[in-house]
């Protein structure tokens, strides 16, 4: 062989060990890695449930008052006041909230006679310019009845002295049957804008009566 060839030859082999040699330590370098079989992997995140609205709160009521042997929790708006008659088991004023304006009367009656018509025709006949016919409904809160009745119009107090009609005026009724000691009467009467605003509370007084 000539020097070159054993010169070419002897440089081939050199270059192999490295190659070899760098080949081995990358093996060692990457022995020490598990490779996991399944590799795991992360659901993605659920979306938060969205936040349900308030539900709309039912209006507070105030300390039940007892007519007939039945309970009522009156609408914590109203103010009590001294009975201006032997007949009525208990008297509340409806103030507004604008106190220049007048407010509105709710009166409680229990061992009066006349059935549920006769009171409630009666009623009907104190509001005359009616702006539409009356309203009435009957419902049964457990073992009680309960009859209702609404009218807007010009209103005139029967029981009054020397009545002054007032106009624009709503009268909400209600007669609540199956107590111990009769029916219960309630009028509650007062300028139509205040008496709307009243509608949830009267209802709901309504549906919750009871027996004492």
């Amino acid at each position: 062989m000539t020097k070159q060839w054993k010169r070419f030859s002897l440089f081939a082999m050199v270059c192999a060990l490295v190659l070899i040699s760098a080949g081995i330590t990358a093996l060692d370098a990457h022995a020490g890695e598990p490779v996991p079989e399944n590799p795991v992997t992360h659901p993605p995140a659920k979306p938060s449930a969205p936040k349900s609205e308030d539900k709309k709160a039912a209006p507070s009521a105030g300390e039940p008052t007892v007519a007939g042997g039945v309970v009522f929790a009156q609408p914590k708006d109203w103010v009590k006041e001294t009975p201006r008659s032997a007949m009525r088991a208990a008297q509340f004023k409806i103030p507004d909230a604008d106190t220049n304006k007048p407010s509105g009367t709710v009166a409680f009656f229990a061992k009066i006679g006349g059935s549920v018509d006769d009171n409630v025709n009666r009623w009907v006949g104190q509001v005359t310019e009616q702006a539409e016919p009356p309203k009435r409904e009957e419902f049964m809160v457990g073992t009680l009845k309960v009859n209702t009745v609404s009218v807007t119009g010009t209103f005139t107090d029967g029981m009054a002295a020397n009545p002054a009609p007032q106009k624009q005026t709503t009268l909400l009724g209600a007669v609540v049957s199956g107590g111990p000691e009769g029916p219960v009467f309630i009028k509650a009467t007062g300028p139509k804008d205040l008496m709307a605003k009243q509608v949830e509370g009267w209802t709901a007084m309504l549906k919750g009566v009871k027996l004492k």
